[in-house]
């Protein structure tokens, strides 16, 4: 008897105990990912670069008394790297915009290069999206991906693409379809799991009956 209740224990354990999806994902915000950039360019080994320390300054005016993240703006998601130079030079643009475009944008932002559960999400949505991403930052507005920053390109098709996609009937969000295909994903390894708990919990009671007989 024992033995059997030990078994039937198991079996509860395995289904209460469900893998976690992104479970070290770390999502930035837009105002967390300005104070961060601020202090990595800010220390000593990047004091040399004047363009540097004037992203620092754009960085350290940025006014975001009227920002604030809304489920009905537009989700910008930036992959970005700690220290990485043409990532900073993107969200010091975005500073730039938040008087006449903050209303129409949230900025999410996640580092790759220190987190690879960042890293792994990047390339998940790059699969989403038919990319192969060389490097960072690599943005998604909508359905579209930018690889890249180049301030009078890039940040134009942006802006142009924030616009059309917040005044879109039906906005397109790429984390979305991403849970979706995650939780497919769980959905069918549950049901694998619990099927090979049930046939193991059943063999297993087979051979205790037979044994006892």
């Amino acid at each position: 008897m024992k033995k059997l209740s030990y078994l039937l224990f198991i079996m509860l354990i395995g289904l209460v105990v469900m893998p976690k999806v992104n479970a070290g994902v770390v999502a930035t915000t837009f105002k967390e990912a300005v104070q961060e950039e601020i202090e990595v360019f800010s220390s000593d080994e990047y004091k040399q670069y004047d363009y540097i320390q004037e992203y620092v300054k754009t960085l350290r005016k940025a006014d975001f008394t009227n920002y604030t993240d809304d489920s009905n703006k537009v989700n910008v998601y930036l992959f970005r790297g700690s220290s990485c130079p043409h990532c900073v030079e993107e969200i010091v643009w975005f500073t730039t915009q938040i008087k006449e475009y903050g209303n129409k944008f949230n900025l999410v932002t996640y580092e790759v290069w220190n987190n690879s559960d960042n890293n792994k999400l990047m390339n998940k949505v790059a699969s989403t999206l038919g990319d192969n991403p060389s490097g960072v930052p690599y943005t998604v507005i909508g359905n579209q991906s930018f690889s890249g920053f180049m301030e009078g390109s890039t940040d134009t098709q942006m802006l142009e693409k924030i616009k059309s996609e917040y005044d879109a009937a039906e906005k397109y969000n790429v984390m979305d379809h991403i849970n979706e295909a995650s939780e497919e994903k769980d959905n069918t390894l549950v049901t694998v799991i619990l099927t090979l708990l049930v046939l193991a919990g059943g063999i297993a009671l087979i051979y205790y009956v037979s044994k006892s007989n």
